[in-house]
C-alpha cells in the first residue's frame, strides 16, 4: 500500500485518521467497497477456507495494542519467511 506497518497501527490505535487518498487502497486490501469500509453499506460474510483461523483473528483483533502488535510482528515473520526474504 505504500504505507508503513507503524502508520497503520497508529491508524488501527485511532490516534489518527488515515488520508482520504489511501481510502481506495485499504478497501482493496480488504476485499471490501469503500462503502462497506466507511460503514454506508453492511458487509457480506464470506465462507472462509480455515474459520478456525479467522475467528483467531477476531479474537486478536480485541486484544491491547501491545498484545496484537507482538502478533503482527509474529505473523510478519513467518510471512516475511515464506517470501524467501
Amino acid at each position: 500500500m505504500g504505507i508503513s506497518q507503524r502508520m497503520i497501527a497508529h491508524y488501527e490505535n485511532s490516534q489518527g485518521n488515515p488520508p482520504l487518498y489511501l481510502l481506495p487502497k485499504f478497501a482493496k486490501s480488504l476485499g471490501v467497497s469503500a462503502d462497506q469500509l466507511l460503514g454506508m453499506k453492511e458487509i457480506k460474510e464470506v465462507k472462509q477456507k480455515d474459520s478456525r483461523l479467522w475467528q483467531r483473528f477476531a479474537r486478536a483483533e480485541k486484544l491491547p495494542p501491545k498484545q496484537r502488535k507482538k502478533i503482527v510482528d509474529i505473523l510478519d515473520a513467518f510471512l516475511s519467511v515464506g517470501k524467501g526474504e
